[in-house]
């Protein structure tokens, strides 16, 4: 642990693996759970007043860094309300970056959820940090896996004859082995199927052949016990306007409808895939879905 100043009434301390039980509470829950879990390879730094003797936490900042690599990635960065407008988060942050630059990171990653049209200022704090300005990621709509009856599209989208829906394990080692070759080819890297492999649903991720070729894939996860993500839909470009997609996710869709297990679930498009974007803006909407923004941005040294 090392102190950045103590001659202000806010002082500033770096955190390496363990964070104190006392600053846990301003990280959000997934990173919270992330510390228990992996200590060794997050950095923090924790803001508190000191009053007498004794310090308050007021704020905390949590970085992950990737293993053998100079890249990090911001998780967290809160300031209790009350601090707030004060300048401890760019302090935070500040010293969060600086000890990462002495771990030999150079870039900094950030990603973080929040609507169409970004209102917490979260954008501008990034910015006046020294990061580039958010630019969208992945659109997330979420709401009650119940709302999926209501959608048309659900039970209207038939496949012919030449093209199969299997289960994703059925993949074969070939079909394994071709999709690999095929990555940076007919398959844009950030739609590999094998970059998250083990977070997947391997029974309700289906992977879609024509011909007995595999030419797309939709990949399922299960967040919790009452929450599924509709994570990743791809298919071969020959066949990306003639509607083998939304057969797709119609087909995960029912499939899940079927099992009558969860009660929650969310659907993730690339910002950049703009045909999607506006199928899922027609036809995913309801009152109770909502739509947010996986917003994304980066800091070089």
């Amino acid at each position: 642990m090392s102190q950045v100043s103590d001659s202000q009434p806010v002082v500033v301390q770096v955190f390496h693996g363990a964070v104190p039980i006392a600053f846990l509470r301003f990280a959000n829950p997934e990173t919270r759970f992330l510390l228990q879990q992996h200590p060794s390879s997050f950095v923090a730094a924790g803001a508190f007043r000191v009053e007498g003797t004794v310090g308050e936490p007021v704020g905390l900042a949590v970085a992950r860094q990737e293993e053998g690599s100079s890249v990090a990635h911001l998780l967290s960065v809160f300031v209790k309300e009350s601090e707030r407008r004060q300048g401890i988060g760019r302090r935070l942050l500040g010293t969060l970056e600086s000890s990462l630059r002495g771990k030999g990171i150079r870039t900094v990653l950030v990603e973080y959820l929040e609507q169409a049209e970004p209102s917490s200022g979260m954008d501008a704090y990034l910015i006046d940090c020294g990061y580039g300005r958010p630019m969208p990621g992945i659109l997330v709509w979420s709401g009650p896996v119940e709302i999926m009856r209501s959608y048309s599209f659900i039970d209207r989208v038939p496949l012919p004859d030449s093209f199969e829906m299997a289960a994703w394990t059925t993949l074969t080692q070939a079909e394994r082995m071709f999709i690999h070759q095929g990555v940076g080819d007919w398959v844009p890297p950030s739609f590999s199927p094998f970059e998250d492999e083990d977070s997947i649903d391997p029974e309700r991720s289906l992977v879609l052949r024509y011909l007995g070729e595999v030419v797309g894939w939709m990949l399922v996860e299960s967040f919790d016990e009452q929450t599924v993500l509709f994570k990743t839909m791809f298919v071969h470009r020959r066949f990306q306007r003639i509607g083998r997609g939304i057969a797709l996710i119609a087909q995960a869709c029912r499939r899940v409808l079927n099992e009558k297990r969860y009660t929650h679930g969310y659907f993730f498009v690339e910002a950049d895939n703009q045909d999607m974007v506006r199928f899922m803006n027609r036809h995913l909407y309801h009152p109770e879905v909502v739509c947010e923004v996986l917003w994304r941005t980066a800091k070089k040294y």
